[in-house]
This record gives C-alpha cells, sequence and structure tokens, in this order.
C-alpha cells in the first residue's frame, strides 16, 4: 500500500470539509463491517462537476480515496466518469488489490459517487 500518498491525501480533507454545502444533496456510503461513512456533495453545471465535497467518519484510507476521487473528477462531465475505470486507477495508485483487506475501505466514496450518477444523471 502506498502509505507516503494515502498520509498526503488525508492531510488535503480538511480544505474540502470547508466547502461542504449545506442545502445540497448528499450522497452516503456506508460499510457496516468496519463502521466507515462518508458523505459527497456534487454540483454541477452543464453536465459537468463544478465542485466536489466529501466529508466522512472512516479510516485514513477511505478519507484519502475520498480526497483523491474529488481530485480526479472535479471538472470532468459527470456522463464521461467511468466509475470502474476510476476504481481501478485508485487501487492501482494506492498499490492496491480489489481482493485485499482494505480494499473495501478504499471502494467506499466510489460507491457514494455511483448514487451521485444515478441521481444527477437520472440513469
Amino acid at each position: 500500500m502506498n502509505e507516503h500518498l494515502i498520509r498526503k491525501l488525508t492531510e488535503k480533507q480538511a480544505h474540502r470539509l470547508v466547502g461542504f454545502i449545506l442545502g445540497i444533496k448528499v450522497f452516503e456510503a456506508s460499510n457496516h463491517s468496519c463502521g466507515d461513512e462518508i458523505t459527497l456533495q456534487g454540483e454541477q453545471a452543464g453536465g459537468k462537476i463544478e465542485k466536489i465535497v466529501y466529508k466522512g467518519s472512516a479510516c485514513s484510507i477511505c478519507l484519502a480515496s475520498a480526497e483523491f476521487l474529488c481530485q480526479e473528477i472535479e471538472g470532468k462531465l459527470l456522463s464521461a466518469i467511468d466509475t470502474e475505470k476510476e476504481k481501478k486507477k485508485l487501487l492501482a495508485t494506492f498499490s492496491m488489490q480489489e481482493t485485499d483487506k482494505r480494499a473495501s475501505c478504499a471502494l467506499l466514496p466510489y460507491r457514494a459517487l455511483e448514487q451521485l450518477k444515478k441521481e444527477l444523471l437520472d440513469i
């Protein structure tokens, strides 16, 4: 696992939390086996993710993953975001396999992303 990258991304999380917007729909995901919870909020204009923020009560891997996700998709067209491709990019960056014990922690924000996409794209 890429511990240095996870630590660096986790340190950035405080900056994103400041941007959490009251009154905008939230998309939540939780991992009942470990208690991690993550919430995403996204604003779009013209189909593009203008701003995406998160907050969570989760382990450092989950929070680093949420930060990575936000950095990767902000500014992209929502319809062009391939969740499976983004998951693979995250796992490769974190030097993890989908079968790793902590992969469910790392992939939790992507479950919230799938909800966000369904809702905002009316899939």
